[in-house]
């Protein structure tokens, strides 16, 4: 077999930055002058503006009628459907040690569903909350699950329908895949085992595992698959690009079997919130994992980047911590847009919850040009380092 240098018949071009930059003034002068184009044509030719309004206006059309049913769908299945009946109904829900899986088990629990709460730790302190805070203590099961060991998820599908068959009429309605990593820096930073593979076998390869596991049980009750990706998922941001990877994987993987579910009668739902306020989100815990990840950046690399930089993406979580931007608002989206997609007759496709300032932002950048959004992103950025130099280093003892 050829060794992939063989194929390579020439040195590969590098185009300049100065050239590249210039690529990129042509590109916006191009667009500025169609834009003007545009409107010196349709002033001096009124009927050309008529003739291209038609299809453009057929698809307004469509579009504004869709946005019109979207939220006129989901209030006629509140009114005049049933919610989905708990009894005999069983929920596992991943992850639920902290954060958003404790209080998915905890609200679903709460409307009677039996739920399987997974744990990396059922030792834990959250998951001995998780059982004090149970409504319905005797349905509130908790487990220990790592979604990345086959032997635990063997094992889970033994347990959960051992615990199904020992009770006539009860079958698995929904599983939440929640349980993930969040991985904070700029790519050269870290090791690629801890930076990349530990992070995907969690966040992505997790989700599969699992998902596939109990994907016969959810045939025979007509349940569901829900999704926990992200945000990031669909808009990347600088110091995240290998957490917005997993998220965009499982994303896809949720698009796909959603498809291929549609004959079994199962649903899936992909759940994408922006940002919430969960441990994963605080200062403390990201700053050791920033700081654990910049020890094992080679030198080299430190060199090229410098301390600032470490300095800046600490500032920036800290910053995002502390906005105004309503995580916990978030948070608490999150959970009602899951109880939703396990109570509703009808589940949305893809749900995005987001506090009242967030929604409009998710809106803008998923319908603009993704130059628009860089620029957007490199701002933000640049607004970021230039509080963290106003406020001065974070302290790293």
């Amino acid at each position: 077999m050829s060794s992939p240098a063989s194929f390579v018949t020439e040195k590969p071009k590098i185009v300049s930055k100065r050239k590249s930059t210039g690529i990129y003034g042509l590109k916006w002068f191009l667009f500025g002058l169609l834009i003007t184009t545009v409107a010196i044509m349709v002033s001096l030719f009124p009927n050309i503006a008529l003739y291209a309004s038609i299809p453009g206006g057929l698809l307004s059309v469509l579009l504004v009628c869709w946005l019109i049913v979207s939220p006129l769908k989901r209030f006629i299945v509140f009114i005049f459907c049933k919610s989905v009946d708990p009894t005999n109904k069983s929920i596992l829900i991943t992850g639920c040690d902290q954060g958003l899986g404790h209080g998915m088990a905890l609200s679903l629990n709460s409307l009677g569903f039996k739920v399987f709460a997974s744990c990396y730790d059922p030792t834990s302190s959250g998951a001995a909350l998780l059982k004090q805070n149970a409504s319905n203590k005797e349905r509130m099961i908790i487990f220990k699950l790592d979604v990345t060991n086959d032997h635990y998820i063997d094992y889970a599908v033994e347990f959960i329908t051992s615990h199904l068959e020992a009770t006539p009429g009860d079958v698995l309605w929904a599983v939440i895949n929640n349980a993930g990593l969040s991985r904070t820096g700029k790519l050269e930073w870290g090791t690629f085992d801890h930076h990349f593979r530990s992070l995907f076998e969690v966040n992505t390869f997790g989700v599969v595992k699992v998902t596939r596991a109990f994907l016969p049980l959810l045939r025979k009750s007509f349940g569901r698959v829900i999704i926990i990706s992200s945000f990031g998922g669909r808009v990347t941001s600088s110091f995240m690009t290998a957490y917005a990877m997993s998220k965009a994987a499982i994303i896809c993987f949720a698009d796909g079997l959603r498809l291929e579910m549609m004959p079994f009668g199962v649903s899936v739902v992909s759940v994408e919130p922006v940002f919430a306020r969960t441990p994963m989100m605080d200062p403390q815990i990201s700053n050791q994992r920033i700081d654990e990840m910049w020890t094992n950046t080679v030198p080299s690399v430190q060199q090229v980047y410098g301390k600032e930089q470490v300095d800046q993406v600490k500032q920036a979580i800290e910053l995002l911590h502390t906005s105004p931007m309503g995580l916990d608002e978030t948070y608490q989206d999150v959970i009602r847009c899951v109880t939703r997609s396990v109570i509703s007759p009808v589940p949305e496709y893809v749900e995005q919850p987001a506090s009242f300032l967030q929604k409009p932002l998710n809106m803008i950048v998923q319908s603009i040009p993704r130059e628009w959004v860089d620029v957007y992103l490199l701002i933000v950025d640049k607004i970021l380092s230039l509080i963290g130099s106003i406020k001065g280093k974070p302290n790293n003892s």
